[in-house]
């Protein structure tokens, strides 16, 4: 059986309302969500690899790490649905903006996630300066830097304790926000675990 790979095609300057808001942190099956969401009807869905694929979106994430307001409709422009990091670093804020979006928390076992983590997110946040990477990705890893690495794991995503307590304290938000959002027929959020990314 061949393999196929697609890349995601945005339809720039298309207002779509987001449906799916992903909230688990990067390693935890977001790439596998974001083929299964395209497959689904909920695509184009914006993960990281969007963001290193196309140099415009840094400047919409620059924004954020700055602390300055965007909107959130031209932060997705194009997009249905978004899991992994960066944006899953706002999923309280575009729950808030998208009031009709699913949020999906994605998990795996603890031990796992930080074996994968810690030898590709958390690696290339340590060595990315001294790595030959085009401006634009040099740029986004510095984002992510305010945003993930001292905003989430508040400077402790290279250390093991320090990176799963941030782990299991978004698992808690995510849990937390569920139970005080009102009542509908149907749950908003879904647990979905994968065993790889």
């Amino acid at each position: 059986m061949k393999s196929v790979v697609r890349k995601s095609v945005v339809f720039r300057g298309v207002n779509m309302t987001l449906a799916i808001i992903g909230s688990g942190f990067g390693r935890t099956g977001t790439m596998s969500l974001k083929r299964a969401l395209e497959e689904l009807g909920f695509g184009p869905c914006h993960h990281m690899e969007e963001v290193l694929s196309n140099p415009e979106q840094v400047t919409h994430w620059q924004a954020i790490a700055a602390g300055r307001p965007v909107k959130w409709d031209e932060v997705f422009a194009g997009y249905r649905s978004q899991v992994d990091w960066p944006g899953a670093h706002v999923w309280r804020e575009t729950a808030i903006a998208y009031p009709k979006a699913k949020v999906i928390h994605t998990t795996r076992p603890e031990e796992l996630w930080w074996t994968s983590f810690s030898t590709t997110i958390a690696k290339l946040m340590i060595d990315h300066k001294n790595m030959p990477l085009p401006p634009h990705v040099h740029a986004m890893a510095d984002v992510a830097m305010k945003l993930i690495a001292h905003k989430t794991f508040a400077g402790k995503f290279a250390d093991k304790d320090g990176a799963i307590a941030a782990y299991r304290l978004r698992a808690e938000q995510v849990r937390a926000a569920r139970r005080r959002a009102p009542r509908r027929r149907r749950p908003w959020w879904r647990p979905w675990r994968a065993s790889r990314r």
